[in-house]
């Protein structure tokens, strides 16, 4: 019988979702002890970061669905079909199509972080040391986490 906190901790969604916004919380924080002065709204301007840990779950998510190919079909490295093994063949051509959409989505989600970082550098400044709210932390915000939903919808939690 698996307990609840067994259940809680290795569900995908705790994995792909309540660590990487645990991670993020806890960037916060460490810049606020980091540094001598007051907390400020550049603090909070995590969008990036969370856009960052969004892909590195997401490639967590592909080797995983790698390694599942690989320890759960020998017709992957074999590339033949086998008669009997039509059902085992069609999941196997399944997950490798599932991992060619992962690759895929990995690559828009890096264009997407440099267009975003692009995007900050040209707008989300009022002067050198004062972001603004809007164009500099808000909109980078909402795209990292829309990257963290994507990630636990691309890894299918």
């Amino acid at each position: 019988m698996r307990s609840t906190l067994q259940e809680l901790v290795s569900s995908g969604w705790f994995r792909y979702g309540f660590v990487p916004v645990l991670s993020a919380l806890l960037v916060v924080l460490v810049k606020r002890e980091s540094r001598s002065t007051p907390l400020k709204k550049e603090d909070f301007a995590i969008g990036i970061e969370l856009m960052v840990v969004a892909i590195f779950v997401h490639l967590l998510g592909i080797s995983d669905l790698a390694r599942r190919i690989a320890d759960g079909d020998p017709v992957v490295s074999s590339a033949v079909l086998p008669a009997n093994s039509a059902a085992s063949g069609s999941n196997t051509l399944r997950l490798l199509s599932q991992l060619h959409d992962s690759v895929f989505l990995l690559v828009l989600l890096i264009v997407g972080l440099w267009g975003t970082a692009s995007f900050v550098r040209r707008s989300g400044w009022v002067s050198s040391t004062e972001m603004a709210p809007l164009k500099g932390i808000v909109i980078p915000l909402i795209m990292g986490v829309t990257y963290l939903y994507a990630a636990l919808l691309g890894n299918g939690q």
